[in-house]
């Protein structure tokens, strides 16, 4: 599997994004580029200048509940400063079923009204496919299947 190939398959499948399909034509990854209080975001990609998503890896209720609103405030402002149509944060974790109803309560508690903005927590593993992905710590852009760093 090429990257974008590995890219749209993470988003369809993980996260269930129905984009249509030339959304995917393409795709921006970065890594390791977005810090909180030295609290580094694994990943963001933009799909199609119309979908932007953080990918954070967050073990424990102390870290959700300090980060997770950090990210989604930080999310927000990206997708509507840059022109995007909708956002997704996604907590990467060893213990989903855990932490996703503290996770999903703190996100309730933020009262955002948006139906743009969505919440995923999923298992660590569902992250590997984009570390396959990502062939180096430089920005990647994939523009109808042309990889440009």
């Amino acid at each position: 599997m090429n990257q974008k190939e590995s890219i749209k398959s993470f988003v369809q499948n993980s996260l269930g994004c129905k984009c249509p399909e030339e959304v995917f034509n393409s795709i921006e990854l970065k890594s390791g580029i977005l810090s909180l209080d030295n609290e580094p975001y694994s990943e963001k990609i933009v799909i199609g200048s119309r979908l932007l998503i953080y990918i954070s890896k967050l073990n424990g209720e102390a870290s959700i509940s300090i980060y997770l609103p950090k990210m989604i405030e930080m999310g927000i402002k990206e997708r509507d400063h840059s022109g995007l149509n909708r956002f997704r944060a996604v907590v990467a974790t060893q213990n989903p079923q855990v932490l996703k109803p503290i996770a999903e309560k703190i996100f309730k508690q933020l009262n955002i009204h948006d139906d743009k903005v969505h919440l995923h927590i999923i298992d660590l593993e569902s992250i590997d496919i984009l570390r396959r992905a990502q062939t180096s710590l430089t920005p990647t852009v994939i523009n109808n299947n042309k990889i440009m760093p």
